[in-house]
């Protein structure tokens, strides 16, 4: 038995476009009788005997862990059915419990059988991305770890850092390192100026939003004075007036 937690949603199709590879049902009657059967199913394996529900003896076989892994609901709560959902919809489909087009012939499952014999095929491409993922988080770990580790260095080493590294990121990281948060100014990193806010920033200053927004900006000058990073003022939110009190203590 194929276990729900192999397949991810991204891989399957949504569940409409399941239904409507039975181009004889009808669509939404099909949806909410699926759905129904499946609401019924479980009352009866839990013991509780539904009244006037009496299509479990059309399957004598079904046990609960056939209910699992039939839609799964992937980003923005979209709704995905898996193969294993294909299949008991063709078993409802072939005794007549999802109602049919007026005028429809026998059903054809030409293609919703294409889709259940891609279950193999599904869980490979979900063992393929979530390795991928993986190796994409571990990645973003370690050069979290790597860049937290450079900064602590250039904290202490400042002569140590090359022109090439220097970046608003690494230059706020090393500012909040090593004065803490709402602090301006300058630092030398590897011979070159670097600065946190506008020099003419005055401590005094009443005007928070201004001064934080100064203090929101990072630049540096290069050995030919050219300057590099914020060429003015970044704009952000407006702290709340209490927070930048305590900022400055």
């Amino acid at each position: 038995m194929q276990m729900p937690n192999l397949i991810d949603p991204s891989v399957c199709l949504a569940t409409v476009e399941v239904f409507r590879k039975v181009p004889e049902i009808r669509l939404r009657i099909a949806i909410d009788t699926f759905r129904e059967f499946v609401e019924l199913a479980a009352l009866h394996l839990d013991g509780v005997r539904p009244s006037g529900w009496a299509d479990y003896r059309l399957f004598p076989d079904l046990r609960p862990e056939d209910l699992e892994g039939l839609i799964l609901i992937g980003r923005f709560r979209q709704a995905y059915m898996t193969p294993k959902g294909a299949r008991l919809l063709k078993r409802l489909i072939q005794h007549d419990l999802v109602p049919r087009r007026p005028g429809a012939g026998a059903a054809n499952f030409t293609e919703l059988d294409a889709y259940i014999n891609l279950e193999a095929e599904l869980v490979r491409r979900t063992i393929e991305r979530r390795a991928q993922k993986e190796a994409g988080r571990q990645s973003r770990a370690e050069a979290v770890t790597t860049f937290a580790a450079r900064v602590a260095h250039l904290v202490h080493n400042p002569e140590d850092a090359r022109p090439e590294e220097l970046s608003r990121k690494l230059i706020m990281a090393v500012f909040l390192q090593k004065f803490g948060k709402g602090v301006g100014g300058s630092v030398t990193l590897g011979g070159i100026r670097c600065f946190k806010g506008f020099p003419q920033d005055d401590p005094a200053e009443t005007d928070w939003e201004q001064r934080w927004q100064n203090l929101d900006t990072i630049y540096w000058l290069d050995a030919t004075g050219f300057r590099h990073g914020d060429l003015t003022a970044r704009r952000h939110r407006r702290p709340a007036l209490e927070e930048a009190l305590v900022r400055e203590r």
